[in-house]
């Protein structure tokens, strides 16, 4: 990636920029202290210093705020914030303003000043692959299987050997890392994903693709076993955020005096999720896999399908959460990503909302006649959750609470995705055919 910061930034930002540079490059408003015990009385010693004719100059805490400012300023530029974290401009300034104090570099500051550093930026972009162990994923007749820009893979024994052939390669220390690939990612579910940037910028993009690949796996559990959500059977996660805890307790009989002990699953995975090629297929044929892979991670989403994507990370997130309180208000914010447009009548909309996609879809999730039934569930399960988001309420649900609040945002996400196809292109469309769907419905019922 080339960057070039005299066109990321705007002519203003860059008149700014050169004000602020031309405070901060002068020598003779850094400050010289004469000993330890007056530097350290000055408040200022751990301040950024730099070496001027043999003595070392601090930063006032004024050159402090002008240089977060001027770092502020390229950090923010779309095209930066892309692709670097903070860290690594502050650096990059700060280095060529170290060159310039100490008289290492001098020249203009928009040809070329902005240039080294937009070149000390260029040093730290890459593309880099990031692999991510997995718990929660079972292969079977497969070892890999694609969504969108994430593979997700069976790091196998022959896997293993592949990267310390690379390693040895590169001069790397063969011994540490075939023991590292042995305990963290041997015969583990594994995610890679490409991604560009510096270090860390690069390897939290990586790691949003991939969690949103696993929230798209938790849906479909949602999809499949929303009657059994509470039981909590499968958790699919990173393997660094996995629960491995086991339940043990002790209790004391106030009657017989008897002490006994009593251990349980706690909250660790239970059953891990069957990856076949015959399920890749079925997600294929009756899910949107491919629809979903191919827009999850575009730049250029439609309305719609930045809902989808949205009520998709948030069901997963509501999937994996073991505490019911918390799993419901999840839930209530993948259904509201899709039907709260506006902030007027919520309730009501949700209502309309939510029993619109399961009846009228193509999937008919529900029967016509249960359409009143189902605005009625909705509106008790949101009253139920308003007592818990703004009174901080707990034991208010039961385990059908959170069963019907999976299927509610599971069937929701299908109907949307079919709605999508049927021609609809914003989600303002949607909420006026929902409405126009329930009018008609209570003008036939008013015959």
């Amino acid at each position: 990636m080339s960057v070039n910061l005299l066109n990321a930034l705007t002519k203003k930002q860059i008149g700014t920029l050169d004000r602020i540079w031309n405070t901060l490059k002068n020598a003779r408003n850094y400050v010289q202290f004469s000993s330890i015990k007056e530097l350290r009385a000055s408040g200022i010693d751990r301040n950024p210093h730099m070496i001027v004719e043999g003595r070392s100059c601090f930063m006032s805490n004024k050159l402090v705020e002008l240089l977060h400012q001027m770092v502020n300023e390229i950090s923010d530029a779309p095209a930066i914030k892309e692709n670097f974290i903070y860290n690594t401009v502050y650096h990059a300034v700060f280095d060529v303003l170290r060159q310039v104090v100490e008289g290492k570099t001098i020249g203009n500051f928009s040809s070329v000043i902005l240039d080294k550093v937009s070149k000390d930026l260029e040093d730290e972009y890459d593309q880099r692959e990031y692999h991510f162990p997995l718990k929660g994923i079972k292969f079977t007749d497969i070892t890999e299987f694609d969504f969108g820009d994430v593979r997700i893979y069976d790091f196998t024994e022959q896997q293993l050997q592949a990267c310390l052939a690379q390693a040895k390669e590169s001069g790397d220390e063969v011994e540490w890392m075939e023991n590292f690939l042995r305990q963290c990612f041997l015969n583990k579910p594994v995610a890679a994903v490409t991604s560009y940037g510096d270090r860390d910028c690069a390897k939290t993009k990586a790691r949003e693709k991939a969690r949103l690949t696993i929230n798209y796996l938790r849906f479909l559990i949602c999809v499949l076993l929303h009657s059994r959500t509470h039981e909590n059977l499968i958790k699919i996660s990173f393997e660094d955020e996995r629960f491995a805890g086991t339940i043990q307790s002790m209790y004391k009989s106030s009657k017989s005096k008897f002490i006994g002990t009593s251990s349980g699953v706690g909250r660790r995975n239970i059953e891990d999720f069957p990856m076949v090629a015959a399920r890749i297929q079925e997600l294929r044929d009756q899910n949107f896999y491919d629809d979903i892979s191919s827009f999850a991670f575009s730049s250029s989403q439609t309305e719609i399908e930045k809902a989808v994507v949205s009520a998709i990370y948030w069901t997963g997130e509501a999937q994996n959460d073991y505490d019911t309180e918390s799993a419901f208000l999840k839930y209530w914010t993948a259904l509201e990503s899709v039907f709260t447009t506006e902030y007027t009548e919520i309730t009501e909309n949700l209502a309309r909302g939510v029993s619109s996609f399961l009846v009228f879809s193509h999937f008919r999730f529900a029967q016509l006649p249960e359409l009143k039934g189902i605005s009625r569930e909705v509106k008790r399960l949101y009253k139920l959750r308003s007592k818990i988001a703004h009174r901080g309420l707990r034991n208010q649900l039961n385990q059908k609470d959170i069963n019907i609040m999976s299927m509610y945002c599971a069937q929701t996400v299908l109907a949307l995705l079919d709605i999508r196809n049927h021609g609809f292109k914003t989600m303002r469309d949607i909420q006026d055919n929902v409405k126009r769907l329930h009018q008609q419905v209570e003008k036939i019922e008013s015959l």
